[in-house]
C-alpha cells in the first residue's frame, strides 16, 4: 500500500519523542512493524518497534465530517442571508440509543456559523439530519472545528465537525480596461 518516508535528523546522543497516529480503515486487529531505518545502514534490530492495535466500529458517524461553504459575498452593511448545508448523524449501534451534543461555544462567539439542533438523541440504527448555516459578517476566511460528544461524556470529544467558509466583498471586473467611443 502507500508508504510515506520521512527523513528525521537526531543529534548525537539525542532523543526523538513523537506521537504515532494510526487511522484504521476496517474494524479488525492490526499488527505491524514500524519501518524505522538508519540512513546509510538500513534496518537495525535495536530500532525495530512493533505496533499492535485494533480498529473499532464507530458508534456514530458524521457525514460529511467537513462542510465547506461556497464563497459568500457581503453586499451590504447588514449580515447576508445564510447559506445552508445538511449533515447526517448515523447511530451505527443497532442496540443502544445514543445522545449527542456539539460544543458550539466557539462558533457562537464568532457568529459566522450556526448548527441546528446542537444536541439530541438517535435511536438504534437511525439517522438525524442537522442543518449548518454560514453567514459571515466580515470579509475573511472562516474555519472552525466543533467538538462532538456522545452520551454526556464531556471529558473527551468523540469526534469533530469542521466548518469552512469565505466571506468576501463584491468585485466588479470588466473584460476590457478601456473603450474608446466615437
Amino acid at each position: 500500500e502507500k508508504t510515506r518516508a520521512f527523513n528525521i535528523k537526531v543529534k548525537e546522543n539525542g532523543e526523538l519523542h513523537f506521537l504515532l497516529k494510526f487511522t484504521p480503515n476496517d474494524a479488525i486487529s492490526y499488527n505491524f512493524e514500524l519501518p524505522i531505518k538508519l540512513q546509510g545502514y538500513g534496518k537495525i534490530e535495536g530500532l525495530t518497534r512493533y505496533v499492535s492495535c485494533k480498529g473499532l466500529r464507530p458508534r456514530c458517524i458524521i457525514d460529511p465530517p467537513t462542510v465547506e461553504f461556497k464563497k459568500k459575498t457581503i453586499t451590504s452593511f447588514e449580515k447576508p442571508l445564510p447559506d445552508y448545508e445538511k449533515i447526517v448523524l448515523s447511530n451505527m449501534d443497532h442496540t443502544k440509543t445514543i445522545s449527542w451534543k456539539f460544543d458550539t461555544k466557539d462558533i457562537d462567539e464568532e457568529r459566522a456559523f450556526t448548527i441546528q439542533p446542537t444536541q439530541g438523541k438517535i435511536e438504534p440504527g437511525q439517522q438525524q439530519t442537522i442543518t449548518v448555516s454560514f453567514s459571515p459578517g466580515n470579509p475573511a476566511l472562516y474555519e472552525s472545528i466543533v467538538p462532538f460528544y456522545l452520551d454526556n461524556d464531556m471529558s473527551k470529544p468523540y469526534g469533530s465537525l469542521t466548518l469552512k467558509g469565505l466571506g468576501d466583498f463584491p468585485k466588479l471586473l470588466f473584460d476590457r480596461k478601456e473603450i474608446i467611443l466615437p
